[in-house]
């Protein structure tokens, strides 16, 4: 059955997970087109560096993104074998991390959101890590650190730091030693731009850059109507996961429960940031992905039912495939 192989570790899934990122991002090398958002019209100096070399090389603005993509894949198992949190060997969290990052065809490009996520994962293994070893205190720099680089890129990360503090509190290994590292972590790149910039006579550029990231408003979404019928069904699906794993977590090992709740803080973090946060919006899902992946992964590994597991992923893949095919269909048509 389908939720028997998907949530399996067969080495064919080794092959699979390209194939299936290679063909959600297929259209978009296809047509060579790059959706403009608006987090591009006032972008943060790193991602601004970027954004100056690739601008006119849609192809190259593409290839390092979907690279991106097959990166966090590996980090996020590398990170679930690595703290056992969800216990049972699978390919399942990789497999939902990238279709989720790779759903949203407007988003299938390089872009901060993107980057963020990456440097998301890296601070959470850090975090992770702290986990009874008192002695990796400065871990705790080293996330702050993280977290402060990705806001270089996505002004927005760095409300995330909330989220490693609480984080920190869950592991228990919140101290004021270890607060005030995050802290030095966050302010050691900012402190370096100001010097850069001001040596260079761009402070008021990089002051004003962050003024306007912070008062950004992101009304557009750019989504279609197949994609709302997908993050609808979304929903339904992290409602029951949600139901499930908090009864599944009473029974797990504590260093899971630990764990999971750290990544269930994430996720509710990101989703306040995202209705209260008005320069947030759809850029948000790589970073979003991450522990929703960690999720829905536990969901279907611990779910008895078979017939609503499968029926769950068939209409998952429907309509993942429906997201993909709307805008051609919408061409030919309308």
């Amino acid at each position: 059955m389908l939720l028997n192989y998907i949530r399996s570790n067969r080495a064919s899934y080794i092959v699979l997970l390209p194939i299936i990122g290679i063909g959600l991002w297929l259209q978009t090398f296809i047509s060579g087109e790059i959706t403009w958002q608006v987090f591009d019209k006032n972008p943060m100096p790193l991602y601004y560096l970027i954004h100056l070399l690739l601008n006119d090389y849609p192809f190259f603005y593409n290839l390092p993104a979907i690279a991106l993509v097959f990166v966090m894949a590996f980090l996020i198992l590398r990170i679930n074998e690595k703290y056992m949190i969800i216990e049972t060997r699978s390919y399942l969290v990789a497999f939902f991390l990238i279709v989720l990052q790779s759903a949203l065809l407007p988003m299938n490009r390089l872009h901060p959101g993107l980057i963020a996520a990456v440097f998301l994962l890296f601070a959470l293994d850090k975090l992770f890590d702290t986990y009874k070893e008192d002695s990796r205190f400065t871990n705790f720099f080293d996330a702050g650190l993280l977290i402060s680089i990705s806001s270089l890129f996505y002004f927005n990360s760095i409300y995330l730091i909330v989220a490693i503090w609480l984080g920190m509190v869950l592991l228990g290994n919140f101290s004021f030693r270890n607060w005030l590292l995050t802290i030095l972590g966050i302010l050691l790149p900012y402190f370096l731009c100001l010097s850069y910039f001001y040596v260079g006579n761009n402070l008021m550029w990089f002051l004003d850059t962050i003024e306007s990231n912070f008062f950004l408003k992101n009304h557009g979404t750019g989504l279609n109507i197949a994609d709302y019928v997908f993050f609808l069904f979304l929903l339904l699906m992290i409602i029951l996961a949600s139901f499930k794993v908090a009864g599944e977590l009473q029974t797990s090992k504590i260093s899971t429960r630990k764990y999971m709740r750290v990544l269930l803080v994430v996720f509710a973090t990101i989703l306040v940031l995202y209705f209260f946060i008005s320069s947030a919006s759809i850029e948000m899902l790589p970073v979003f992905a991450i522990p929703l992946s960690f999720l829905l992964s536990y969901y279907f590994i611990a779910i008895r039912s078979h017939w609503l597991g499968n029926i769950l992923i068939v209409v998952f893949i429907i309509l993942i495939l429906g997201m993909q095919l709307f805008p051609v269909i919408y061409r030919l048509f309308i």
